[in-house]
């Protein structure tokens, strides 16, 4: 694809906003990058890095490698009728209670992850046991992440727990009202 500029302007362009504005071949590697002439300097692999320590810090149960991934003033909002979490003590304050008191066996994959300037929206799939319910728990999540530089200034999260089964079965394997697997 080839953009072209339709008003002559100096070497460097104008700034947008302007008369005219700099247009250019805007590549697979630069995607999401180009915003209003302006190079935001968020990629795609970026997004992806502090995606891969979010799950890392999942996986691992750590709330102190969480908070190195989002701003002081970040909000982390997941629960749809609730305010938002409001700032990075807040968040590994939750994420102490919610991934490291409730949570174990945790297990979390990225499915897919687009970028759009500072935006990213994300989808992935985490199993863990809930040890407060007493069952395991497969569950998709879609977040959109917006950033401030190479930190999570905003996550917006929503899933939907797809199986559930007692701590402990495996999939597939089936109990009885009282607890005990079924033939035995």
């Amino acid at each position: 694809m080839l953009l072209l500029a339709i008003w002559p302007v100096p070497p460097g362009g104008l700034p947008c906003g302007g008369f005219g504005c700099v247009l250019r071949h805007v590549g697979e590697e630069d995607a999401g990058r180009y915003r209003r002439g302006n190079l935001t300097g968020l990629t795609r692999q970026d997004a992806r890095e502090v995606l891969d320590i979010y799950i890392q810090a999942r996986e691992e149960q750590d709330p102190d490698l969480i908070v190195t991934i989002f701003t002081d003033s970040a909000t982390y909002h997941e629960r749809v009728l609730e305010e938002p979490i409001p700032d990075r003590e807040a968040i590994r304050r939750y994420w102490q209670e919610k991934v490291v008191r409730s949570q174990a066996n945790i297990k979390c994959e990225l499915l897919k992850l687009y970028l759009d300037g500072i935006t990213v929206t994300a989808e992935w799939e985490a199993e863990f046991d809930d040890v407060v319910q007493g069952v395991h728990k497969r569950m998709r999540e879609f977040a959109v992440l917006v950033f401030e530089g190479h930190l999570i200034a905003s996550l917006r999260a929503s899933g939907s727990t797809g199986h559930q089964r007692p701590s402990g079965s495996r999939p597939g394997e089936t109990r009885n009202a009282a607890g005990r697997k079924r033939g035995a």
